[in-house]
């Protein structure tokens, strides 16, 4: 589903429900790696342990990044990943990558768009029961890709207004399909 990136020192890399993200945030210690901390149902064959993986290497010429996804049990609009960055970080810009295994089996790049996400929302906090939000970032409607042939087509950078938090919420507010295998 996504991939973020936070500006200045650091670029995690973080693969999130059959997307990744690429937070960048102005830190000074760059040994965190954010944790899923809560999540929507799976889907069989793609875990939630698929929405943090960055493999290095390619295959075929593709970033081995971009060919697990994580996808929910039919959650559709119910699907959500839930982060802690394990201290306050102060967030600039998002890279989301939508699931590019949709319509094939995890690893598959196939590029279908049967359960691409045209809208979603970060919802940022430093309360782990994302309480008392210190921002809230909405995107979309995103255009559906017609005959994607890379997973550039799948990716759409949000600019954050630099929100200080511990803990971030990805959850999906809209969807093109029927299967509602969103990630």
């Amino acid at each position: 589903m996504n991939r973020s990136t936070i500006r200045s020192l650091i670029a995690f890399p973080v693969l999130i429900a059959a997307f990744c993200l690429f937070i960048f945030a102005n830190i000074a210690a760059a040994n965190s790696i954010p944790l899923i901390i809560n999540v929507s149902p799976a889907y069989p064959g793609y875990s939630q342990a698929d929405a943090m993986d960055s493999p290095m290497g390619f295959t075929d010429g593709v970033p081995n990044q971009y060919r697990t996804d994580f996808a929910s049990l039919g959650q559709g609009t119910n699907t959500f990943l839930e982060f802690d960055f394990g201290q306050p970080l102060t967030f600039s810009q998002i890279l989301y990558t939508d699931r590019t295994t949709s319509g094939g089996a995890n690893g598959s790049y196939a590029l279908g768009t049967y359960d691409f996400v045209t809208k979603y929302q970060y919802t940022f906090s430093n309360n782990s029961d994302l309480s008392s939000p210190v921002g809230i970032v909405s995107v979309g409607p995103l255009p559906i890709p017609s005959s994607p042939t890379s997973y550039t087509a799948f990716q759409s950078t949000v600019l954050i207004p630099d929100i200080t938090a511990r803990y971030v919420e990805w959850s999906v507010l809209a969807m093109n399909g029927s299967t509602y295998n969103a990630g």
